[in-house]
């Protein structure tokens, strides 16, 4: 019996542990591939060279007349930079998902662990649609597959880092590091006078202010305040030049510009004392986070919930398939109103799965037998790029209109498009309350 006994655990403790070894045995086979000066190189390849018996990817080097390869673009970077993130697949680069790569060191740790030779810290914010399970080109610790890095950090090998052309190219050497803006040259304008001129006052100030900063700026950093987003997963908003470019084009809008306008409306409410309102942070359950880990989603929504379980609404703009909408989750009446400015068929399952398991994680005074879900009337976008807008309109209305009420699904009385005015305030707003208190 006590061999029995002994047996199933060391089966069980082998079941375990066999996906960690699997992993470290594909970490250390990169790494002895990818290792400096250890190698028989064949001949006119340099020792440092990315190589490998049975190679990663066709790898694009570009040699000069003297046989030297040429820097990986991404390893020049200064700043954050916007990237695609590609695997290898039968010999061809596959890009599989979009991130932000940040400049490296010898110092540089990823999870607790050393840079790995020519591989890049990323971190990794969205997948690209059917190439959810690919697997990672150097999967490491418990992470296997693409979806099972959203919202983190890994390396990657820096062959298979492209950096996002849209945005300005990274200065490869100063001329002056004196901090003389006029080594480096200053920002082109984000946007041409045509379209400054029908700019509302604040968006102009910003535009202005923005030109004096250097070329190679491409993004603002923020500090992430956790007591209103509630998370430590990082400390820090990336607002990149080109993110506010598109707020002043009325383009399609990213998540750093929904994340600002919660900081502004969380000034708001603290300015005329509206304490019943809380904020769910977009980063954390977007769509290809549900898919990457449905159980951190759940627990995040439970920690947010306790932390605002006095509060009558609590905002949580949603992104799904390159649309955003609003969930407004009720905690007194324990429901929850969605309003969502392109009405469609749309499958919200996940999200609303999570919210129900947290609504019933949550300590009550009373067993919650049913969470209700009230499609609220609100405003329709008219093309198909305005939906952060009105979700960064319908917020500020909430907080400034319907704070105090108890039946928010009632609360827009028509589903007629905002004006273009209604639209102008927001950007506005937001232009007004970054210039002072971000720039």
């Amino acid at each position: 019996m006590l061999e029995k006994c002994r047996q199933d655990i060391m089966t069980e403790v082998e079941a375990q542990m066999k996906p960690r070894i699997d992993t470290m045995d594909q970490q250390l086979k990169f790494l002895m591939n990818n290792m400096v000066g250890t190698h028989l190189f064949s001949q006119g390849v340099l020792a440092g060279t990315p190589q490998s018996d049975s190679p990663l990817c066709d790898q694009p080097h570009t040699r000069s007349s003297c046989h030297l390869v040429d820097t990986y673009p991404v390893a020049t970077i200064k700043t954050p930079t916007r990237c695609s993130l590609a695997v290898c697949l039968d010999g061809k680069s596959i890009v599989v998902a979009k991130g932000m790569a940040h400049p490296t060191t010898d110092e540089t740790l990823v999870n607790r662990q050393p840079l790995f030779h020519n591989c890049v810290r990323v971190w990794v914010d969205d997948v690209i649609e059917g190439r959810e399970q690919f697997n990672l080109p150097m999967p490491y610790q418990q992470y296997v597959t693409i979806v099972d890095v959203i919202g983190n950090f890994v390396q990657w090998p820096m062959h298979l880092v492209t950096l996002d052309e849209s945005l300005p190219k990274q200065n490869k050497k100063l001329t002056d590091q004196s901090g003389d803006l006029s080594a480096t040259g200053t920002q082109p304008p984000l946007v041409d006078d045509d379209v400054l001129q029908h700019l509302g006052d604040n968006c102009k100030y910003l535009v202005n202010a923005l030109k004096s900063f250097p070329s190679d700026k491409d993004y603002i950093e923020l500090g992430l305040n956790e007591e209103i987003f509630h998370h430590r997963n990082t400390s820090s908003i990336f607002v990149m030049m080109k993110d506010i470019k598109d707020l002043m084009l009325m383009n399609w809008l990213d998540v750093s510009i929904i994340q600002v306008f919660i900081l502004f409306l969380n000034r708001l409410c603290n300015k005329f004392k509206v304490r019943s309102i809380g904020y769910v942070c977009p980063t954390q359950i977007c769509n290809s986070m549900l898919k990457r880990n449905a159980t951190n989603v759940i627990s995040y929504f439970i920690h947010v919930m306790e932390q605002n379980k006095d509060k009558q609404f609590i905002l949580a703009p949603y992104h799904q398939e390159s649309h955003w909408l609003l969930l407004v989750i009720c905690m007194r009446s324990k429901s929850v109103c969605f309003l969502d400015p392109l009405p469609s068929d749309r499958d919200i399952g996940e999200i609303k799965a999570s919210i129900n398991l947290a609504f019933r994680s949550v300590p009550t005074n009373g067993r919650i037998k049913n969470i209700d879900w009230k499609p609220c009337k609100c405003p329709i976008q008219p093309g198909d790029y305005e939906c952060g807008y009105y979700v960064m309109r319908y917020m500020f209305d909430i907080v400034t209109k319907y704070s105090s009420i108890d039946d928010l699904d009632k609360a827009f009385e028509s589903d007629s498009p905002y004006s273009i005015n209604d639209i102008n305030e927001i950007r506005e707003q937001w232009a007004k309350y970054f210039f002072s208190e971000c720039v």
